[in-house]
């Protein structure tokens, strides 16, 4: 018997969360009966990174969070660049939202299509064919729709950028952060190695694709290994599948494993495939996977991920709220 939900549900899991700006956190200042102005640039310094990595995810809201952990403490400039996020974050959400629905009628189409052809010839052996066509379809529809959400975000993500240059450079920190932050989001939980991440500037150069990986436990996983070290400095780019044209997070793991002559799915959470591993068996070439990112672990408690640019950082276990699926390997 043709198990129609399972045909829809690749449909179904394109589907992006709702989302939502939330409460912004300087609301009380902004109001009525506001505090000095001393106060209130103290309250965007210490609240505006983290409401506008909360409001917008991925690459606009690593752009966001960067510019304005970069600004200086202007009240002016940092009031404007506020509000001009924050009208961001609204049309961010408000495009993920329509996109959402889209799909999800798109779904229902599928569902209400599959429904009628099997009921038409529940036995005929050309109804699993018939039906499985239906599904691809729909799915080809699903993709295109999260294509032009992508499209939708680049264009906040320039307006994001242009916040960025009008901003006042700050001096050079004191001090280094505990922890660098990782690709669409803020450093968590640190797993084994150390804590000094290695980003795209200070990487070594290329990677000869034959080179030896100390501890892969497969060629496969060292070829991609050399291929993902081999595009260290390359741009983040929404979609992105080449070092040529600019990677996100699993465009860059799905590129490395391609050199490597293994295909995997194209989107983060699908990456989750092959035998799960613990914390303690990493190895280079498994995949770190969380419901919206995904990064290759390279040896030494490190792991490579499409940050802007593609660069190294310590294995972690949290990335800005996202649920996090586990440690894989895909040549097991």
């Amino acid at each position: 018997m043709t198990d129609l939900l399972a045909l829809v549900e690749p449909v179904r899991r394109l589907m992006p969360d709702v989302a939502e700006t939330g409460h912004h956190p300087l609301s009380p200042l902004l109001g009525a009966g506001a505090g000095p102005p001393e106060e209130l640039v103290t309250e965007l310094a210490r609240h505006l990174p983290a409401g506008v990595d909360d409001a917008l995810r991925g690459a606009a809201g690593t752009a966001a969070v960067h510019s304005l952990l970069a600004a200086g403490a202007d009240a002016g400039e940092l009031l404007r660049a506020s509000a001009e996020v924050e009208s961001v974050a609204q049309d961010a959400a408000a495009a993920v939202n329509r996109a959402g629905a889209d799909i999800l009628d798109i779904a229902e189409q599928c569902l209400r299509q599959l429904v009628g052809t099997v009921a038409t010839a529940p036995l005929s052996p050309a109804t699993p064919a018939a039906a499985l066509e239906i599904a691809c379809t729909h799915l080809v529809r699903a993709q295109a729709r999260l294509d032009a959400l992508g499209t939708e975000l680049d264009v906040l993500l320039a307006k994001v950028q242009t916040v960025e240059a009008s901003l006042p450079t700050a001096p050079p920190s004191p001090t280094a952060p505990a922890a660098p932050a990782g690709a669409d989001g803020t450093a968590g939980a640190v797993v084994g190695g150390t804590t000094d991440g290695t980003d795209g500037a200070d990487a070594p150069e290329g990677g000869d694709p034959g080179a030896p990986v100390a501890g892969a436990p497969t060629p496969e996983a060292a070829a991609a290994v050399n291929a993902a070290k081999s595009a260290l400095g390359t741009p983040y780019v929404w979609g992105g599948t080449s070092p040529s044209s600019g990677l996100d997070c699993s465009g860059l793991t799905q590129w490395a494993y391609g050199q490597a002559g293994v295909d995997l799915p194209r989107t983060a959470d699908q990456q989750a495939v092959g035998a799960r591993v613990s914390a303690d068996e990493l190895a280079p070439g498994d995949l770190v996977v969380w419901d919206g990112h995904v990064a290759m672990v390279t040896g030494d408690g490190q792991m490579i991920e499409a940050g802007d640019p593609v660069q190294i950082n310590p294995v972690r276990t949290e990335n800005i709220g996202m649920g996090f699926l586990g440690f894989y390997r895909p040549t097991a």
